[in-house]
């Protein structure tokens, strides 16, 4: 025998009159509750996922900030930083190998001293110090390419790391053919006099290749000395049409969160490590929905 409990019965509660409301009324329109990830999809109109944490092979894809609306302000400048940052610590999984021999290997050329250069692009998102001072810098998913204007598809890595003393921007490391086509083209001075590298950047660099044997006994290819010739901070937003713009946030807005200040002739200044982690955990904890609450999405493969 099922015997009803009352205290569960859900008819215990609902009145005579109810009943009739219940019988002669329009039906409630179905609550339906959709699953995150199809929710995504409908809203996006194609196949779309969460990134899993350190789950994303960031040596296949380099990816870029896609906001609803431009930025506009200091504040949304400092999230943008932030999100960059969120992307690498959070999300991007660490390569046991790649492609990097070989895809530096086919995007390398001679400097007019005859070495062998490559430039390369990428997101500086991490330093590490010794003795209180910034050593190196890592960019996230770092592109290659033999010329200045245009860069491999595929990133050689999930992230690449400069040595900062090796940064040298008295010397010469751009392509010959680039300054032949531009003959307008200075030697770079690190960019410009004054510039300010900011964490979140996309950086191009200009470097010497050079080959070395990693912690498993492996050879691989990296970059030596080394001089700036970019900066921006990248983003995209979706236009009313439905497409995608790349824009690049205007440095007048860029006001916090600087690795690196570089004075007339072109050598940086690096910031205290220390103070520069401080900021960087202040800003995490004044918008946590850019660092710790962030989602990545992307197409669904």
């Amino acid at each position: 025998m099922v015997r009803w409990d009352m205290a569960q019965n859900p008819l215990t509660s609902v009145n005579g009159r109810r009943f009739l409301d219940l019988a002669t009324g329009k039906p409630a329109e179905p609550n339906i509750t959709y699953e995150p990830e199809l929710y995504l999809s409908l809203q996006a109109g194609r196949a779309m996922t969460f990134a899993k944490e350190k789950g994303d092979d960031y040596s296949t894809i380099a990816p870029v900030l896609s906001l609803e609306r431009r930025i506009q302000s200091e504040k949304d400048a400092v999230k943008a930083q932030l999100a960059y940052l969120t992307m690498f610590d959070r999300y991007a999984a660490r390569t046991p190998y790649n492609q990097r021999l070989k895809l530096i290997q086919q995007n390398r050329y001679k400097d007019k001293t005859g070495v062998l250069c490559t430039y390369v692009s990428g997101y500086v998102v991490d330093w590490r110090e010794q003795d209180g001072r910034i050593t190196r810098i890592c960019l996230m998913s770092p592109l290659v390419s033999s010329r200045y204007r245009s860069s491999t598809v595929t990133p050689v890595d999930s992230h690449l790391w400069l040595w900062t003393n090796l940064n040298h921007p008295e010397k010469d490391y751009t392509n010959p053919i680039d300054r032949l086509r531009d003959p307008r083209r200075k030697p770079p001075k690190n960019m410009k006099p004054t510039t300010e590298l900011k964490l979140g950047d996309f950086l191009m660099i200009a470097g010497q290749v050079q080959a070395y044997t990693d912690s498993q006994g492996r050879r691989r290819l990296g970059i030596g000395e080394w001089n700036g010739q970019n900066r921006c901070l990248l983003y995209s937003y979706e236009m009313a049409d439905g497409r995608s713009r790349g824009l690049t946030i205007p440095r007048h807005l860029m006001k916090h969160m600087t690795i690196a200040t570089f004075d007339d002739d072109g050598y940086a200044q690096w910031a205290d490590p220390w103070k520069l982690r401080d900021e960087v955990d202040h800003w995490k904890h004044e918008y946590p929905g850019a660092s710790s609450e962030m989602q990545i999405v992307h197409d669904a493969y």
